[in-house]
């Protein structure tokens, strides 16, 4: 496969339109691509004219503006085969009216999608790096998830102390840098790099 080209993609408002267009794009060069959308019909005739040409288009069916199950889903596709390497958030919807007689819920279904669903697409997948430890996992966790990062690259970011809360002994350290992390860091022009650590303390020493 071209090294440009994701191994595995997500698409939203992948049953008509660009996402569709590109959903089959990303599938002819070798990316497997998992297609959301609530039109299960139209995502199927998708999966059919990818496999066609030889590719692989994995149906999702998913309403964009429920954005839990939408996170959820997203969030377990990226824990597994070695996570997600591309997030599409092309789902929109839109509508025509005046402005003296808009309807609130017309209003509240354009929000719900463009904005909700786009914000719930991209902060559900995210860099993330977890090292084990080997020792077994206690209830303790020490949760930072605004902890500063490298600022510009240069000055070091500021260090955990675990020991008090985990006696010295630590079973797992997990880091994120979601979509809002990145959205911090761009706009404060990297003087701020957050990062979401996330400790597990171990319930005694290795053995």
């Amino acid at each position: 496969m071209n090294e440009s080209i994701p191994r595995r993609a997500v698409v939203t408002g992948a049953s008509s339109g660009i996402g569709y267009a590109l959903s089959l794009w990303l599938a002819r060069r070798g990316a497997i691509v998992y297609a959301i959308a609530r039109r299960v019909d139209r995502l199927n005739t998708l999966r059919d004219e990818a496999r066609n040409v030889g590719g692989v288009i994995e149906p999702v069916p998913l309403d964009v503006g429920e954005p839990d199950p939408l996170r959820a889903r997203i969030r377990a596709l990226d824990a597994e085969d070695g996570g997600l390497d591309l997030v599409v958030a092309n789902a929109g919807v839109g509508g025509h009216t005046d402005a003296k007689s808009f309807p609130w819920e017309k209003f509240e279904r354009i929000a719900r999608v463009n904005i909700l669903g786009a914000a719930a697409t991209l902060t559900a997948a995210c860099f993330h790096v977890t090292v084990v430890t080997g020792l077994p996992e206690g209830s303790t966790v020490i949760d930072k998830p605004w902890q500063n990062s490298f600022v510009i690259g240069l000055v070091p970011p500021d260090s955990i102390d675990a020991k008090p809360q985990c006696n010295g002994n630590v079973a797992k350290v997990e880091t994120e840098q979601s979509f809002l992390n990145g959205l911090v860091a761009g706009i404060t022009q990297q003087i701020y790099t957050p990062i979401h650590v996330r400790i597990t303390c171990a319930t005694g020493p290795r053995r």
